[in-house]
């Protein structure tokens, strides 16, 4: 029988891989539906898909910026599934630090509480406060700062994680581009790249294909295992979630 925490963090892991899951299949339906998109056998299908593509060749950087034509409907809704992708790993990395910091909650010790708060909050609550703080503190400082809180919280070898997590670094700063500044490459995203090695390609447009989004969800998807993996076995002393050929981790 497994532990109370152990479910947990199975729990928490699933929900991860059934949100992108469901994001992947999402595309999946997309590209099937454009291929049916004919005017001849589908006329409203082609309607639809004729009004999305000139409504983003209207609006699309891309387009107007450089008066090229693109296949923006293709691109679309990888770009919104992969919004999506990230924001499912941060919720799973919020979980996932949430639950090391109940197991050693001694790693909340550096972690501040003014006096006012302190008087008003039951134990339990104080608890939950100082959770919150830690967790919102892995997001301030520079990324290679994010990578080293990380793996001290998960209590995880930098070196065997830090080649992936620079790699989400890249896929993260481009989300908020894409967020922020419509997936045009800006000085916040050039210069989160640089605080981890990376360089940045020569296109400015970044907006993700599907191609780009099924290299962030596989390289997410390893980063989850390998973290999971790591809390089950070290903090928890249980068997693995997954079986991981040991090739995986250095991809």
């Amino acid at each position: 029988m497994r532990s109370e925490n152990y479910n947990s963090l199975d729990k928490i892991t699933s929900l991860y891989f059934i949100k992108v899951d469901a994001l992947f299949r999402t595309i999946a339906f997309q590209n099937i539906a454009i291929s049916h998109a004919i005017e001849e056998v589908n006329p409203n299908l082609y309607s639809a898909y004729k009004s999305l593509e000139s409504f983003l060749e209207e609006y699309s950087p891309e387009v107007s910026d450089k008066g090229i034509r693109h296949d923006l409907v293709a691109k679309h809704m990888p770009s919104l599934c992969f919004s999506s992708l990230v924001s499912a790993f941060e919720d799973y990395i919020i979980e996932i630090t949430k639950l090391t910091f109940k197991l050693k909650p001694e790693n909340l010790d550096k972690i501040k509480c003014d006096y006012g708060t302190y008087r008003t909050l039951s134990e339990e609550d104080l608890f939950d406060y100082l959770v919150a703080e830690g967790v919102s503190s892995l997001t301030f400082g520079s990324a290679k700062e994010y990578i080293n809180k990380f793996c001290k919280t998960a209590c995880i070898d930098k070196k065997q994680i830090e080649p992936l997590l620079k790699q989400y670094i890249e896929i993260k700063a481009r989300r908020d581009t894409g967020v922020h500044n419509n997936w045009i490459m800006d000085a916040r995203y050039e210069k989160k790249l640089a605080e981890v090695g990376i360089t940045p390609e020569k296109n400015i447009y970044l907006t993700p294909d599907f191609d780009y989004f099924r290299y962030s969800y596989y390289l997410c998807g390893k980063l989850v295992k390998l973290i999971s993996n790591n809390i089950a076995t070290q903090l928890l002393n249980e068997p693995v979630l997954f079986d991981i050929e040991p090739s995986a981790t250095n991809e």
